[in-house]
This record gives structure tokens, sequence and C-alpha cells, in this order.
């Protein structure tokens, strides 16, 4: 047997987490195989698949009220609610809440607009938020900087912290609020393609992946709280790429609800 040539790996001989699964690719080809194949051409082992973290609807709810300022809480509340990536709650500004039609605007990925439902409970809440704090427009959620919306890592921050203060021992995170929305609203009964809507999924293999963490039908719990999972069938995705209409405000106050949207 010859010997083996030597590894042309960059990452060869690094300490470090980083040159692992180089230096045993490396050593498969030269030592193994004895080939000097390019570390390019050599192909890396399949992950693991996992399923994402999902939390009870009680400890959704111990997790929400150990959130301590309130524009956290509500934020995350609203994550929750509406099943909405952080990076599309912060971005939420006063004219994307539609109480007449009971219906939240959302720009998400590539600019794509979509539309998901506004539960009686969420814009109750958002109301006396807005009426407590008075956040400046245009965003729902502003930021420290005038003029620029919360930053995503601050609602993370958030996150992290009221995990270990309502004593949680799963891994939750904004978008872990989003898995258990679409968790809880399949245990009630919402059609799989209503709910690729409201995720705003391009494919229906990724919303399917939830089937996998939803309880058994013998053991599954009530609709989330303030999802009006009945008005679910009635939300579609908008088919055009474009910004989110922006219109006048009329979801702030009660008397206003039942304006039309302009």
């Amino acid at each position: 047997m010859s010997a083996p040539t030597s590894c042309t790996c960059s990452n060869a001989g690094r300490p470090g987490r980083s040159s692992t699964r180089p230096s045993a690719r490396c050593g498969f080809s030269t030592v193994t195989l004895q080939q000097n194949w390019p570390l390019a051409r050599l192909p890396y082992g399949k992950r693991p698949k996992r399923l994402p973290c999902v939390l009870s609807q009680e400890q959704v709810l111990r997790f929400l009220t150990a959130v301590q300022r309130p524009a956290h809480r509500m934020a995350l509340t609203t994550a929750y609610a509406t099943g909405l990536r952080v990076s599309e709650v912060v971005r939420l500004r006063i004219e994307d809440i539609d109480s007449a039609r009971m219906l939240v605007h959302v720009c998400g990925k590539g600019n794509k607009e979509r539309i998901v439902m506004l539960s009686s409970v969420l814009l109750g809440a958002l109301r006396t938020y807005r009426r407590v704090h008075r956040p400046p427009r245009p965003w729902l959620f502003p930021g420290v900087k005038p003029g620029r919306p919360i930053h995503s890592k601050t609602i993370q921050r958030a996150c992290r912290d009221a995990r270990r203060a309502a004593g949680l021992t799963k891994r939750v995170t904004p978008h872990a609020l989003r898995h258990c929305f679409a968790t809880h609203l399949l245990e009630a009964g919402t059609d799989i393609r209503t709910l690729q809507a409201l995720l705003g999924h391009a494919q229906l293999s990724t919303t399917a992946l939830y089937t996998h963490c939803a309880a058994p039908a013998g053991d599954r719990h009530e609709e989330p709280p303030g999802s009006d999972r009945q008005r679910a069938g009635r939300v579609t995705p908008a088919p055009s790429r474009r910004p989110c209409p922006r219109g006048r405000p009329r979801w702030a106050t009660s008397s206003a609800a039942s304006a039309p949207r302009s």
C-alpha cells in the first residue's frame, strides 16, 4: 500500500470546531481511499432534520407574562397571534392594522405582500398599547433611533430574558412563537392550505412539517386564544408583489372600527 498523499485542506491544522469536519473528510479521502481529491469535491454528510420547538398554550401564556417591557410583550404577542416572522413584526406600521376587515397587511420576504387574520383580542390589546404608549408614526413598534423601527435583536434579547424568567427549559425564540401559532392552529382543525397562506410559505411541504408537531387527534388542545380560527378560512394571500398599501389608521379608537379602510 502506497503512503497517503498530503491533504491540501485550507482548514487542516487549525484549532476549533471549524476544522473538525474538513479534517475528517480529508482523512477519509487520503488515508482510507488513498486519493488526493480536492476538498470541494468531497460531499458533506446530511444534517439530521429536527422538529421545531413548540410550546403548549399554557407555556406560551407564562412566557408572554414574563416579558418585562410592555412594547416587547406586545411585539411578541403579535408574533404569536399572527404567526409573523420577527422581521415582519418589527416592520409593522400603524396603517397595516385594518380593523374594518379584521386583517393585518404584511410585507414579507422579497417584498411579497400577504394578509393575516386579526383577532378581536389582539385588536383590543393593540388599542390599549397605542393609547397608553402612543408610539410615534409610522412604526407600530418604534426603536430608539427616531424614525426607525425596533431592532429584531432587541426582541430576541427580550425573548431570551423572558424564557429565563419563566423557567422554561425549551429554547424559545421569536420564531418559535411562529411554530406555536402554526401547530396550535393545526391542532384546532385549520386546513393546511389555509395555514400555508397565513404563514406565507411558497411550498406546501414547508407547511407540512407542522403536521409532525401537532398532537394526536385524541389529545388536541383548544384553538389558540385570540386566534379567531373561524375566520381563518376566508384569508387568502395577495397575489401581487408590491409594497403594502398605506392608508389612514382607523383602528386606534373603537369608534372608527366600523369605518372602511382608505
